[in-house]
């Protein structure tokens, strides 16, 4: 019988200690379907997308057209030809090719155990890499070397010019980060994911 009691209380004790765990990756990994998702805020565009000068417009413009298909991965590009942001940041494909994300940061480099923003715009890259405004987008990031994501839920917005915003991403460690942006668009999710390294 204390046997049997002992190998409960340890069976326990492991949950205990485990079960938090368990559940803020299921969490991290989208388990929760409200927090994080998109909302459109009347208002907000203007103060998420970040000031450029007319110059950099065009050398923006000038580098999107002129590179076939668009420029490689990692360079700077814009939604050329659209009406709304001119996002110039990292480009990555999801991962079915239906996407182009273009993101950047807030402040960066990221820093380490400070809140940070990302700034997105999502391209149809089906038809002509046109904005894409209609979609609701998830970020999220997590350590798969580690087996745990961020200990925050950060918010999703729409901005006024097509883009989005998330706000209260936190990488609360430095080392290799893997960041999602799962799109979801007529009743479909598709993820985009890029490698980060943070000091």
């Amino acid at each position: 019988m204390f046997i049997a009691a002992r190998g409960s209380f340890r069976a326990l004790i492991w949950a205990a200690l485990w079960l938090p765990l368990w559940v803020s990756l299921l969490i991290g990994m989208g388990g929760c379907e409200s927090a994080g998702r998109a909302e459109a805020t009347p208002g907000e565009g203007q103060a998420a997308a970040a000031p450029r000068s007319a110059e950099s417009k065009g050398a923006t413009s000038a580098a999107a057209s002129s590179a076939p298909g668009g420029a490689a991965p990692g360079a700077p590009v814009a939604a050329s030809g659209a009406v709304g942001p001119a996002l110039e940041g990292r480009r990555i494909e999801s991962n079915d090719g239906s996407y182009v994300v273009i993101y950047t940061t807030r402040p960066a480099p990221i820093p380490t155990n400070e809140t940070f923003e990302v700034d997105v715009v999502i391209l149809d890259a089906r038809r002509g890499q046109a904005l894409v405004s209609d979609a609701e987008l998830f970020v999220d990031a997590a350590m798969p070397h580690h087996r745990h994501g961020m200990n925050v839920v950060p918010v999703v917005r729409k901005t006024n010019d097509g883009g989005y915003v998330a706000r209260g991403m936190l990488f609360h460690m430095p080392g290799r980060w893997e960041l999602y942006f799962d799109i979801t668009r007529r009743g479909a999710t598709e993820r985009a994911q890029d490698v980060v390294f943070v000091d």
